[in-house]
């Protein structure tokens, strides 16, 4: 993921940058221009000047979500990720699915990227731009309420598959059925990567393996035992795309092996009719 700078305003007057942006004869050489108009600009440009700033001062703490300030970059770590966390949808299932439509697929194929945010110390996933999806479980509240409360420098993204999510909306026909299951990476420093991992085992929350890291950091699971010396001995055993059996391929091959196995039976060959009472329809055979 790329790290996106922060903006730098001009150290300058507004007259100034107005002068600067339309030109210093803007309001004084154009005779046609009415005064209430010029107002109006100027008033709208103060206006997005005070967005602007507005934006660039949450800019820096959006993606951390009420913890502690954000690792270095050079130390920070992806300690794993919370693999198919519940989230409870909430708000009108419409406006979710069309705020959908305005998210960008993000690096993980099929998934939209959104954050955590706190609103009245109550954690929830959001938007980009802030829209609430849904609320956090209880477990993962309770673990993520501990780490901000001791103020460890972690970061957090939230990746959601947009498939899923839709097809929550559209067969959800009571609030506590919308509930979709999502990706949470955790970052952080090497330094609090213990703690950290105690604070979610502690609430029964284990990391996994991620399926996407962020460019430039190191995968580093605090929940992985490590000893001393030992070198796994697993490998990964890479099937070639061409040597995959067709489905059809698979049942007459199963087919073949039964057969071959009732062909193989031989006690039916030994067996002997026995007399019953005359009600029984059916042979005894020993």
């Amino acid at each position: 993921m790329r790290v996106r700078p922060i903006p730098a305003l001009p150290d300058q007057t507004w007259d100034q940058y107005v002068d600067e942006l339309l030109g210093s004869q803007s309001f004084g050489s154009d005779s046609t221009q009415h005064p209430d108009d010029l107002t109006a600009l100027n008033e709208s440009l103060r206006c997005t000047q005070e967005r602007i700033e507005q934006w660039s001062t949450n800019h820096v703490s959006e993606n951390n979500a009420d913890g502690g300030a954000p690792c270095e970059e050079e130390e920070c770590i992806c300690y794993g990720t919370v693999s198919r966390t519940s989230v409870k949808l909430c708000g009108s299932m419409l406006d979710l699915d069309h705020r959908l439509d305005l998210s960008a697929i993000d690096s993980v194929y099929g998934h939209v990227q959104m954050k955590l945010i706190t609103q009245d110390s109550h954690f929830q996933v959001a938007f980009l731009d802030d829209t609430v999806l849904g609320d956090v479980n209880v477990q993962l509240e309770k673990a993520l309420t501990s780490i901000a409360e001791n103020q460890y420098p972690v970061e957090y993204e939230v990746f959601a598959s947009v498939r899923a999510i839709r097809e929550t909306i559209s067969k959800a026909t009571k609030e506590k059925d919308a509930v979709v299951r999502m990706q949470i990476n955790v970052y952080g420093s090497r330094a609090a990567a213990q703690a950290v991992g105690k604070e979610l085992s502690q609430q029964k929350i284990y990391l996994q393996r991620p399926i996407y890291v962020r460019d430039g950091a190191f995968y580093d699971n605090p929940h992985v035992l490590k000893i001393a010396g030992f070198q796994s001995s697993a490998t990964d055993v890479v099937v070639p795309v061409g040597e995959k059996v067709s489905e059809k391929a698979a049942a007459e091959t199963l087919k073949r092996a039964v057969m071959n196995v009732y062909s193989s039976l031989t006690r039916g060959q030994e067996l002997r009719g026995l007399e019953g009472d005359a009600r029984l329809k059916t042979l005894l055979l020993l």
